[in-house]
């Protein structure tokens, strides 16, 4: 839903359960891919019509995941890792590739509860439907 907000016309949301696909859907995700499937990277590739997306969102921590969501990146995209793996776990990042060949980015992101409280917080002051959306993700 903040992608679709801020105005995103792909919103791809990757995730290995097809009710929290379903959600996603009803909450402005343009497409869905089951994250179990061997070829995630490849299908969302195809989907974005290039050599990647602008953007990932990593709510998992999983290093599996983060590399996925790297992989991901087109051109000078950008990935947001939300999700805190447990301490001494690793990814694997082809790191000529992520940075001299595509320009892309990783940002970790700290403190993610106190960012989830006031971003829900401001979701839900600019539009009445986020309590709804709120109240609908958070059960998950």
């Amino acid at each position: 839903m903040a992608a679709n907000i801020r105005g995103a016309s792909l919103i791809i949301a990757v995730d290995p359960q097809s009710r929290r696909l379903e959600l996603a859907k009803k909450l402005g995700a343009t497409h869905a891919v089951v994250g179990s499937d061997e070829d995630v990277v490849a299908q969302i590739q195809k989907t974005s019509g290039s050599n990647g997306v602008d953007y990932t969102v990593d709510r998992a921590g999983i290093p599996q995941v983060v590399e996925k969501a790297l992989d991901c990146l087109g051109t000078r995209g950008k990935a947001a890792t939300v999700g805190t793996p447990a301490a001494g776990k690793r990814a694997g990042v082809d790191v000529c590739l992520l940075i001299w060949s595509w320009g892309a980015s990783a940002l970790g992101v700290a403190k993610a509860t106190s960012f989830q409280e006031r971003y829900a917080e401001y979701l839900s002051s600019q539009l009445p439907i986020a309590n709804c959306w709120l109240d609908a993700t958070l059960s998950y």
